[in-house]
């Protein structure tokens, strides 16, 4: 298994190219990039996502899929 080292900026970037962000109930946030298979996003990049407003909840829900705020 390789490591892929993600920033903020990477995240949201995929994100405006149609990748999906999803958060498990372990806490385990994914990143679903379409053709490129899945990468797992730091807590700490996510939280910090999630305090600047940059990324929302879909269904109003912790866990499940966000997208861009």
């Amino acid at each position: 298994m390789t490591d892929v080292s993600l920033s903020a900026s990477d995240v949201l970037q995929h994100l405006r190219n149609g990748a999906k962000l999803y958060r498990e109930f372990s806490d385990k946030i994914e990143l679903r990039i379409p053709g490129n298979g899945t990468v797992i996003v730091p807590l700490a990049i996510f939280d910090a996502l999630i305090d600047e407003h940059k990324i929302v909840s879909e269904s109003g829900q912790v866990n499940g899929f966000y997208r861009l705020a």
